[in-house]
């Protein structure tokens, strides 16, 4: 062997086997050398640690054993009469594993006692043990957090949100960290903000009722007036007083006007009479003023807030005018559509007003102009909300045009127009 692989000192198998012909015998001799190294590579292939390990090939000779123990002939014929190439099974006390090699149908064996086997798989049974406590442990762990990273905070939200639906306005949730920590951020935001748009909308609702109220008292206390002012003009005209008949009959129709429900067909051309008989009566105290028109016909029928229109053109007589010191004093009143929306503008040649000291100054009974266009104001703002509005400009010795943006709202017009005297 030495002479053949020039190796010293290596472990080698010979298998031999004689070769004989047709004709004679023993013609020569076949052998197989085989590495130590091989044998041990292919019985590393059971993965069998203190096991007995034998070699066998495809007929069932020998040709590796422990000398102490030889391979058990039950365990032999079992395993030359299975075809598979790997696999283990039963013997007795013994667990038998095998590895067929393809080319040469050499079988490698490992036996071992069921005892040693499950002395082996102690180890593991700790090792089992360790892993399935660590487990649970990291399952206790990751519960923890989860109950207290999400179900504490949506259990907090669920609570403050049952508090604020039942009315508690002021319910506030405490902060806190983890994935939700924006939560609690968010939930007072939100209540805050609803908290705000009710106080607003509960104010808003608390000033259009006291409109309503004002109106409804307005309503009760002129009717004693009607049966007076019929009285007065049916004696002018009796007495041929066309003058007198004329005021008369103009205040009838403002003040039908002022004391009549909301008027939901009152329209730009019921406003527009309304202030031309208004002009009537202050004709006759101040004849230095005329009042011309330019009206978009489309624009008569739409609906308008009553009395929107008539406070501005009093100012504009009382107060622009000087009530009459003004000379050659008009107002021009213009409405058109832009955009879909009604626009009306009221403009004098008064003498005008410093506009932001106008804006500074409180609402007191004495100033009956800051009353007046304030009122209008929310009077806008309540019936057609805030993108809609009434603006000002003007300044001292320019006049002052005033500027309505109102919706588009269709209406039938002389619906309200009713100037019965009749009380």
């Amino acid at each position: 062997m030495e002479s053949i692989f020039g190796k010293r000192g290596t472990r080698n198998y010979v298998l031999a086997r004689t070769l004989n012909g047709r004709q004679q015998k023993d013609v020569g001799t076949l052998y197989y050398v085989l590495g130590e190294s091989l044998i041990s590579r292919a019985f590393d292939r059971l993965q069998m640690e203190g096991s007995l390990k034998y070699m066998i090939d495809s007929e069932g000779t020998t040709l590796y054993t422990p000398a102490e123990v030889p391979l058990d002939e039950d365990v032999k014929e079992a395993l030359l009469d299975t075809r598979a190439y790997r696999g283990y099974f039963i013997a007795g006390e013994d667990v038998v594993a095998y590895s067929r090699m393809e080319d040469t149908g050499w079988i490698f064996v490992g036996s071992v006692s069921k005892e040693a086997l499950m002395e082996s798989v102690i180890p593991l049974k700790i090792v089992l043990f360790v892993v399935s406590i660590a487990y649970c442990l990291l399952l206790l762990l990751i519960f923890y957090t989860f109950q207290h990273s999400l179900l504490k905070p949506i259990s907090d939200l669920k609570y403050a949100m049952d508090r604020f639906a039942r009315g508690d306005m002021e319910t506030k949730m405490a902060p806190f960290g983890g994935e939700l920590r924006s939560l609690s951020r968010h939930f007072n935001e939100m209540t805050g903000q609803i908290k705000e748009l009710m106080d607003s909308n509960e104010k808003a609702i608390a000033e259009k009722n006291n409109f309503q109220i004002q109106a409804l008292t307005a309503q009760l206390q002129p009717h004693f007036l009607y049966n007076a002012l019929n009285t007065i003009k049916w004696t002018a005209v009796i007495n041929k007083q066309e003058n007198i008949q004329k005021l008369t009959e103009a205040l009838v129709y403002i003040l039908m006007n002022a004391v009549k429900g909301k008027g939901e067909d009152y329209t730009l051309e019921d406003e527009l009479e309304l202030i031309e008989q208004y002009a009537v009566i202050q004709k006759a105290r101040f004849l230095n003023f005329v009042i011309e028109y330019e009206i978009q016909p489309e624009t008569r029928d739409l609906k308008i807030f009553r009395f929107l229109l008539q406070p501005v053109v009093e100012n504009s007589i009382l107060h622009g005018f000087q009530r009459g010191m003004v000379q050659s004093g008009k107002i021009v009143i213009r409405a058109w559509l832009e955009e879909e929306r009604l626009y009306v503008t009221v403009t004098d040649n008064g003498c005008g007003f410093d506009l932001e000291k106008w804006e500074k100054q409180k609402e007191t009974g004495e100033n009956h102009t800051n009353i007046g266009l304030r009122n209008i104001r929310q009077v806008i703002e309540l019936e057609y909300g805030r993108e809609y509005g009434m603006d000002m400009k003007s300044a001292y010795g320019d006049g002052t045009t005033v500027t309505y943006c109102l919706p588009v709202r269709k209406g039938r017009a002389g619906t309200d127009d009713d100037t019965s005297s009749d009380c």
